[in-house]
């Protein structure tokens, strides 16, 4: 079954692409896991229509949405479904307090593909408690999210995700199922939390994470160099009792490594 979306002016500044079929809808929802006593926030509402079947399956439902026209399609979809509560704003304008005082919560989206990055380093990064995160993203994205260390793929937010928990890709989703079409392929990712990597300074390897990636062709004891203003040499031995080369590359360590160098750089 799909939906249309007559009438309404499509916006490509805000990366505008709605999802039409119900039964792809349902499948994403059932990816996520959702239980009738649970909060989801979803971001991007967009016309409502993962919003109303979110609001069937959760006890709550808070979503984001930028575009004010879009308001009296999302309250059509999602009348009568339940504690629903549209915030009209910028997700990323939101709080870490309100956040915290919304959590614990699942996060279900459809992301925009211009903010996939920001929003799920925002999510990945923050104190309150997300339960689990499903959302549906580029391709290539998600590729990335998933992606082990020194593959091809791997970067700081494969790196980010593999600290949050356990990553995969539940569906691949062709470009056809979208209104308007996009450009490429999407898949819906499935983020699970386990936390197992625990630094003795969160903010450092934070700090140490981003350096890893910087300059992806040098090694690891450069960018600490030029990044962090870590001597080489001091890098290279705390490198060198994890029984690894002094010329390793920031790209093929592990979440555990480098929370691991992080505490040997730390002492």
């Amino acid at each position: 079954m799909e939906q249309s979306f007559s009438g309404h002016r499509f916006k490509k500044s805000l990366g505008q692409n709605f999802l039409s079929d119900t039964n792809l809808l349902r499948a994403i929802a059932r990816d996520a896991g959702v239980a009738p006593t649970d909060t989801v926030l979803e971001i991007g509402a967009g016309a409502g229509t993962l919003t109303a079947i979110l609001c069937e399956s959760a006890g709550k439902v808070v979503s984001y949405e930028v575009d004010s026209e879009l308001v009296p399609r999302i309250q059509a979809a999602t009348e009568g479904k339940g504690d629903f509560t549209l915030r009209l704003k910028d997700f990323m304008e939101e709080s870490e307090d309100e956040l915290l005082a919304l959590s614990p919560f699942y996060v279900v989206a459809n992301l925009p593909y211009y903010i996939t990055t920001p929003v799920l380093m925002r999510l990945l990064e923050s104190k309150a408690e997300v339960k689990g995160i499903t959302i549906m993203v580029q391709k290539e994205v998600a590729e990335r999210i998933v992606a082990s260390p020194g593959s091809k793929n791997y970067s700081a937010l494969s790196l980010a995700a593999a600290r949050f928990g356990n990553a995969k890709i539940s569906r691949a989703v062709p470009r056809t199922m979208f209104c308007p079409p996009p450009n490429v392929d999407s898949a819906v990712v499935v983020l699970t939390p386990e936390k197992r990597y625990f630094p003795k300074n969160e903010a450092f390897f934070a700090r140490l994470c981003r350096a890893a990636f910087a300059m992806r062709r040098k090694t690891l004891c450069n960018n600490a160099q030029e990044v962090l203003g870590i001597r080489k040499e001091i890098t290279a031995a705390a490198l060198q009792k994890m029984g690894l080369s002094a010329t390793v590359r920031g790209e093929t360590l592990s979440a555990q490594q480098l929370c691991d160098l992080s505490d040997l750089l730390c002492e």
